[in-house]
């Protein structure tokens, strides 16, 4: 929800702290761990990891990428984007700053790790403006169910990207 909303449910309420913008989730396939995912935005930490039967928050994740040669951590959470592989041992989610994170999940508590994170191409050289000169704007994100792909909607270039699994590219 933006900022200031509430939701009145029929069953609990997960209360992810102040302040934050919860944008999209997603719920661990991996009914072991009992997890999902809230992708923020605006926030000191882009992803917070619940337990789904008791609503306990279990992390506030801040993923480390690779910028060129070196490590940094990411904090732009984008508007959308977040999504499990179908096994349950991946969380993908969009990130601001023009990449996608690729953390690896703990099969029996759902945690995450850093795992890789994939640059996105810069917005093409076409003449039109836009708002972050050097950031495509990434943001749904699905995996495919042998869980090789992912695509990301790139949306300042009004395109879907392919991540090649494993390979880290675009």
């Amino acid at each position: 929800m933006s900022d200031n909303q509430t939701l009145t449910p029929a069953g609990k309420i997960i209360e992810l702290g102040s302040p934050v913008r919860a944008k999209s989730i997603a719920l661990n396939p991996n009914r072991n761990a009992n997890t999902g995912a809230v992708l923020l935005m605006g926030s000191p930490q882009p992803i917070i990891v619940f337990n789904t039967a008791t609503g306990q928050v279990l992390q506030r994740f801040i993923p480390a990428i690779m910028k060129g040669a070196a490590l940094t951590s990411s904090r732009t959470g984008s508007f959308t984007g977040i999504a499990y592989s179908p096994d349950g041992k991946r969380l993908f989610f969009s990130q601001d700053d023009n990449h996608v994170v690729i953390a690896n999940v703990d099969a029996n508590t759902g945690l995450l790790t850093n795992g890789e994170s994939v640059t996105l191409p810069e917005p093409p050289a076409d003449g039109r403006p836009y708002y972050k000169a050097n950031a495509i704007n990434p943001g749904g994100i699905a995996v495919s169910a042998e869980g090789k792909r992912a695509y990301v909607v790139l949306n300042v270039a009004n395109t879907l990207g392919v991540i090649e699994i494993g390979r880290a590219h675009v």
